[in-house]
């Protein structure tokens, strides 16, 4: 039976009711008063030191000595004890990895992959002893590394998951999708296979879902299956089109740089034979005609112009003098003579280390060449040279009864070897004295160069300053320093931290010019330095006050930060400031006065020692640091002992034998 609805307040009611809460409130605060003030008119309880202490001693924060009562320690010492040492028991485990769970199935949700395998992976870390609870989470990682991306690592996950729970369905779903994925029909229906032995747990979608992975993976494995076959009958064909090749090159005897194993097909590469050259649109090797006959091609050199010709596809059998026939039939663009006639050029080849070269003849084949003893093919292009008969009558001579030339000096007294057919020369190498051809060339080039480089300096050149770009000097503008930024513009942070990058960088560069310039001049006025020292301390003294101490990651607000606190500590220690401008202003009365103070030098170069990049300055003198030696910034207390002891740390500048060249 349900209650009566309850009558609704009036206005008088409702304001009887809250005065009637106001006096209740008031009088107990009053009876909590006078309750407070009853308490404070007893005797408190006097202070005792002895007791305060005992207390603080036996606090962890406060304690020296690890004491116990009895054998055993207070409470608080057992509390850490047990924060420290005791392990999380089982139930806590498992309840962690519940929890880390749970997280990454939010962010998961919220499509946040990354940071639910982080989660997934912090509950695997905690090994708790559910075994459900392990494939869960490898499970869901998994599905996690599949939105990523990482498939394989998400296979590997989905067999774990397996392992730990061999009913669990969604893994072997997730498992079989990802294999797919990768294209691995056959691996996908393996493994559909080995998990139906299992009693698989799950709803009727994940069946359904196992049975289209397991319908598309048939799938696949047929064509896998005849890619596999189409590949197989591909490389089979292709070992028997090398074995085919490296026969006839083997049983032509033709020789190959670098050397190419001609009887193993299978370890051989067609593109140990292709020609690469930028002349060619594709690259080119060896082949087999229709006829059966090997076609190669052919790099045609003629080093007395510097040029070259490429052709493609010179079948063995083809006579070198009908080849070379139809190439210098007509001219090339640079033989404005048609000096490159048939009747009036040799061909050669060289050896393989190029010592000698050998004539071919124009009624050889062009495969007979190949087979010479001595010439080898390089990269797959055979290579024949083309000279004049004038060059090879005046340059080359025989090397005895062989087919061997070597390029020889021409001499203006010896008469030219007649040619009738058969070449009479050799081939060695030399070099022509007494040639004035280019030194009258020079002198004439340069009577009529200096005119025109006068008129280009002196006339054209200055009225044209006007439109000349800066390329040295170059001035930018600067942007607003990091003192004007605003807190939370990160525009202007950003343009103040690479001007202040840009001029760490410059004055790196001013500072190294100083320091080269600097040790040539210690080395031209040696032993007298004080023409030297003054620019390289004054110098490094600088860069140390803007940049030292800050480290390679320190951005402009480190400086900006640095440059505040040392103006607030300079104001702190007058009395330091006044030593350091005092002994600074008499160490360069005595650099004025020819007197060098090597160890004020030393104490100078302090902010050498802070650079991140050298070892420290005492490492250079080889010897020990002694009391002083310290960096300035390290040792305030110097300054101290100079001013009340003027002696002090002279001793080391006198009887020191280190010397600085």
């Amino acid at each position: 039976m349900s209650e009566p609805p309850k009558a609704k307040m009036t206005d008088a009611e409702r304001a009887a009711l809250a005065q009637k809460l106001d006096d209740d409130l008031d009088r107990f605060m009053e009876d909590l008063a006078a309750k407070k003030r009853a308490e404070g008119d007893g005797e408190r309880k006097p202070f005792d030191f002895d007791e305060w202490c005992k207390d603080i001693d036996s606090h962890p924060a406060f304690m020296k000595e690890l004491k116990g009562d009895g054998g055993e320690y207070s409470e608080t010492i057992q509390a850490l004890q047990a924060m420290k040492y005791d392990g999380e028991g089982e139930e806590d485990q498992i309840e962690g990895a519940q929890h880390d769970k749970d997280e990454g199935n939010k962010h998961f949700k919220l499509k946040k992959y990354r940071w639910a395998t982080e989660c997934y992976t912090r509950g695997l870390k905690r090994m708790c002893a559910d075994r459900k609870l392990n494939s869960l989470l490898y499970q869901n990682r998994g599905a996690a590394q599949r939105h990523i991306g990482n498939l394989r690592s998400a296979v590997r996950d989905c067999v774990f998951s397996r392992r730990f729970d061999p009913t669990n369905l969604k893994a072997v779903v997730r498992g079989a999708d990802c294999l797919l994925d990768l294209g691995y029909g056959q691996q996908c229906l393996d493994w559909i296979e080995s998990s139906r032995k299992n009693k698989l747990e799950g709803d009727q979608k994940n069946f359904d879902a196992l049975d289209e992975a397991e319908k598309k993976a048939k799938e696949r494995a047929v064509v896998e299956e005849r890619n596999a076959r189409k590949e197989r009958s591909q490389r089979n064909k292709d070992l028997a089109e090398k074995k085919k090749m490296l026969d006839a090159l083997k049983s032509r005897a033709i020789r190959f740089k670098p050397p190419i194993d001609l009887a193993s097909p299978e370890l051989f590469e067609w593109n140990y034979l292709e020609a690469q050259l930028p002349q060619l649109r594709e690259h080119q090797r060896v082949a087999f005609n229709e006829e059966g006959k090997l076609t190669w091609p052919l790099l045609l050199q003629y080093p007395e112009t510097g040029q070259i010709d490429v052709l493609t596809e010179c079948a063995e059998d083809v006579v070198i003098g009908e080849l070379m026939a139809r190439v210098l039939e007509e001219p090339a663009e640079w033989d404005t003579e048609h000096a490159y006639k048939m009747a009036d050029v040799s061909f050669f080849v060289s050896d393989e280390y190029d010592e000698y070269v050998m004539e071919v003849y124009p009624w050889m084949e062009f495969g007979k060449i190949l087979t010479i003893p001595g010439v080898s093919i390089k990269r797959g292009l055979p290579v024949m040279m083309v000279y004049t008969n004038r060059k090879v009558e005046k340059s080359f001579k025989r090397e005895g009864e062989e087919n061997k030339w070597v390029r020889t000096s021409c001499r203006p007294d010896a008469p030219p070897t007649a040619r009738s057919g058969k070449l009479t020369g050799s081939f060695a190498t030399s070099t022509r004295a007494g040639r004035s051809t280019p030194r009258i060339q020079y002198y004439v080039q340069r009577t009529f160069d200096r005119p025109a480089s006068w008129f280009r300096e002196k006339i054209v050149e200055p009225n044209n300053d006007g439109g000349r770009l800066p390329y040295y000097h170059r001035k930018l503008t600067r942007v607003p320093e990091i003192d004007e930024c605003g807190v939370n513009d990160k525009g202007c942070f950003f343009e103040a931290n690479e001007q202040y990058r840009l001029d760490k960088l410059v004055d790196g560069y001013i500072l190294q010019t100083l320091r080269n310039r600097v040790d040539r001049c210690m080395v031209y006025n040696n032993p007298d330095f004080k023409k030297c020292a003054p620019e390289m301390e004054e110098n490094e003294l600088n860069f140390f006050v803007k940049y030292g101490e800050l480290g390679s990651e320190a951005d402009v607000r480190d400086v900006y930060m640095k440059q505040k606190h040392r103006l607030v500590w300079e104001r702190r220690h007058p009395e330091i400031m006044d030593a350091r401008k005092q002994a600074l202003e008499d160490h360069k009365a005595r650099l004025a006065s020819g007197e060098f103070d090597y160890s004020f030098w030393k104490k100078g170069m302090f902010y050498q020692d802070k650079k991140n990049y050298e070892f420290p300055y005492e490492f250079y003198m080889q010897k020990s640091a002694v009391e002083g030696d310290k960096p300035l910034s390290k040792d305030w207390d110097y300054y101290k002992k100079v001013a009340q002891d003027p002696e002090f740390d002279k001793q080391q500048g006198k009887t020191s034998n280190v010397h600085i060249i």
